[in-house]
């Protein structure tokens, strides 16, 4: 059963929203992108965020027809019925089901569930770091360095060497294009997402240069 569009909501920001836009867009889907403006506050030396465009609208009219609604969701019509789905993996794990991009078999949807899960671990090491207001440039630039090391460590510590051992154990018979036999899914999307935001870290603080970007 297909559907006309689906709209996705989420903060004015890249963040979690954006993997799922790519996958409807990949899946020549219709896609309304509802935007809620998020906007940056420094009060008391601390940054908050004013997200009162989602919580004081948007947000009271959904949660009457889906009581987990959060950001990003996905609203659509299916089969003359309205369906809202919340929470990020969520959305990505309905879109590659919905788009044949979750493995063809039960062994390669297994795979999925765990990379899923593996690129949100990565993606949640930067992100962490981003959102965090710091005192002075001394303590960005220690953290900076932590989070080079949680993800680029070739000790068995560094989140990225997994994603190096998983793709280096796939036999020769296997394409190494994607993560999952010879298909694109869920995890792809979200790897490519997530690697953007350190290409973009590594360059801001010189880090590049290790790896000659």
């Amino acid at each position: 059963m297909t559907v006309d569009k689906i709209i996705l909501g989420y903060w004015s920001t890249k963040g979690l929203g954006s993997t799922s836009r790519q996958m409807i867009i990949y899946a020549g889907v219709p896609l309304v992108s509802k935007i809620y403006r998020l906007i940056p506050k420094l009060e008391n030396n601390s940054l908050t965020y004013d997200g009162s465009e989602w919580h004081e609208k948007d947000k009271i009219i959904l949660k009457k027809k889906n009581s987990l609604i959060n950001l990003p969701y996905l609203q659509f019509r299916e089969g003359g019925k309205e369906i809202i789905i919340a929470q990020s993996i969520t959305c990505l794990s309905f879109l590659g089901k919905k788009f044949n991009m979750f493995g063809e078999n039960s062994k390669e949807e297994l795979a999925c569930n765990q990379l899923l899960q593996e690129t949100v671990d990565l993606r949640n090491i930067v992100t962490r770091f981003a959102y965090t207001h710091f005192e002075n440039e001394n303590d960005e630039l220690t953290e900076a360095s932590t989070v080079f090391n949680q993800a680029f460590e070739h000790s068995n510590v560094g989140k990225l060497q997994k994603f190096e051992h998983w793709l280096s154990s796939k036999s020769n018979e296997e394409t190494k294009l994607f993560l999952i036999g010879n298909n694109i899914s869920s995890p792809d999307f979200n790897l490519f997402d997530t690697l953007e935001l350190y290409y973009e870290f590594l360059k801001h603080y010189k880090f590049a240069k290790k790896y000659k970007l």
